[in-house]
């Protein structure tokens, strides 16, 4: 046997590195963290797997196979590399500035004027002036890009909204830049909807509620009260993901007892965004049913921990990426970064082949598990909830692929239908509303249009009223 394993060179020195791998990693798994030795172990397996594999085609026999598999091995291994190279050059997004003058470009083309002025820079325009002003600043920033803010204090508060009472500049994506005052609760409400002791409807959910680069009039809340007399209040905010979304519902809605809660779920970025809350652990812990951070009464200090934060907030972190020279990553090269951060988008967290996408849990399961505790808490003071359903834009921009959430289209409708979750659908609304130019700004992914939100606004009147 030990003979037959050495006869081919070139095999049993790739068997030889391979179980090197497979030592370095079980080392790995040894000392990692519980929360990533998941990561190191579904590894494990693949090289395992590889190992036998390489292993029994040395000890064949027949030349022929072994040729064949040396044919495979190499052109595979030169295919990876080649395509691990383009993606190290290709261009894969946009930063927030190169996505403002490519907006411009479009504008450009249709004679439509353009700022191209970015949220940072508008900000200090405006406070140069004298204005009291802050940039939007999105709560999941606090606790996973600031973090080390917040480490520096005793007991913070995390916020699930921005500064109160404020002129708040937010997002462009139509040339002109959105501009709103904050409430009282740093939500982008009227003030006067807080002095009611009860309301009508309640929106949870991510910057498509908050109502992300439109102005005021077009947001879905302020559309839908105005379409059927409601008293509607927005609890949506920048990056709220479902965790943060319990939270605002027990903070903030319970106390108004809607009759009817809209949850929004997005299939762009949920899962990833329920990832990194639960990290958190005053966020995770919205799970347990009596825990609050009491914002309401505490708006004062989350105003004063946000205004301290401000200070150290760089351009980039309020929202403006500078572009910055290209860089190749050889040692990622070689470990096929590009490639395996790809791919990573179309599994789900727990078999994630990159580590900083990684997550010991089956998100599916662990949202349907939220939603859950959603519905029961609505239904404490006698309130219906509904799932709002909401494609990502890919799906009708020509570059929709086929990544993991948006895989579970079908496997989630009939979930939520056998959880006896009302659900609003906006895919379907979407699919036929006459492609990308009738739904988005410029018909480039981004947020819904003036248009888009308009439409969303009258499909939720028709439904529940």
């Amino acid at each position: 046997m030990i003979t037959k394993l050495l006869k081919d060179k070139i095999l049993s020195l790739i068997s030889l590195l391979t179980f090197l791998m497979l030592f370095l990693i079980a080392i790995k798994i040894i000392r990692s963290h519980e929360y990533i030795s998941g990561f190191y172990k579904n590894y494990f397996i693949y090289i395992f797997i590889f190992f036998l594999i390489n292993t029994i085609i040395i000890i064949q026999k027949s030349n022929e196979i072994k040729k064949t598999y040396k044919i495979l091995l190499i052109s595979t291994v030169l295919s990876l590399y080649t395509v691990e190279i383009y993606l190290n050059f290709a261009k894969k997004s946009f930063t927030a500035i190169e996505d403002l003058n490519f907006r411009k470009e479009q504008a450009d083309k249709l004679g439509l004027p353009f700022d191209t002025r970015t949220k940072y820079e508008v900000y200090l325009n405006l406070k140069n002036k004298g204005e009291n002003v802050v940039p939007t600043i999105p709560p999941n920033d606090v606790f996973h890009k600031t973090k080390f803010f917040l480490d520096q204090i005793s007991s913070p508060i995390y916020p699930l909204s921005s500064i109160s009472n404020t002129k708040t500049v937010f997002c462009n994506e139509s040339g002109k830049r959105t501009i709103y005052y904050s409430d009282k609760h740093g939500f982008r409400n009227k003030n006067e909807i807080w002095d009611q002791k009860e309301v009508d409807i309640v929106i949870l959910g991510d910057s498509l509620v908050h109502g992300a680069c439109v102005d005021d009039e077009y947001v879905t809340s302020n559309q839908l009260s105005t379409l059927t007399g409601k008293k509607v209040l927005n609890l949506g905010f920048q990056g709220h993901g479902p965790l943060m979304q319990i939270g605002a519902l027990k903070e903030y809605a319970a106390s108004k007892r809607p009759k009817i809660v809209l949850w929004y779920y997005f299939e762009a970025n949920d899962f990833s965004n329920m990832i990194y809350e639960m990290s958190v652990d005053k966020i995770n812990r919205y799970k347990n049913k009596d825990y609050s951070q009491e914002l309401i009464k505490n708006q004062k200090i989350v105003d004063e921990q946000l205004y301290k934060l401000l200070k150290l907030v760089a351009p980039n972190q309020a929202g403006d990426v500078k572009k910055n020279p290209g860089t190749i990553n050889y040692i990622g090269l070689i470990k096929l970064y590009k490639i395996r951060d790809f791919l990573t988008h179309f599994l789900p967290e727990n078999k994630a082949l990159s580590s900083y996408r990684y997550a010991p849990v089956d998100t599916l399961n662990e949202y349907f598990k939220l939603i859950k505790i959603a519905k029961e808490t609505t239904q404490e003071w006698g309130g219906e909830f509904y799932l709002v359903y909401h494609p990502h834009p890919e799906r009708y921009i020509g570059t929709y692929s086929l990544q993991y959430a948006q895989r579970q289209y079908g496997y989630f409708i009939k979930k939520l239908n056998e959880m006896k979750i009302n659900t609003i659908d906006l895919k379907k609304l979407f699919d036929n509303a006459g492609g990308p130019k009738k739904l988005y700004h410029f018909g480039i992914p981004g947020h819904p249009s003036e248009n888009g939100y308009k439409l969303t606004a009258e499909h939720f009147a028709k439904i529940l009223f």
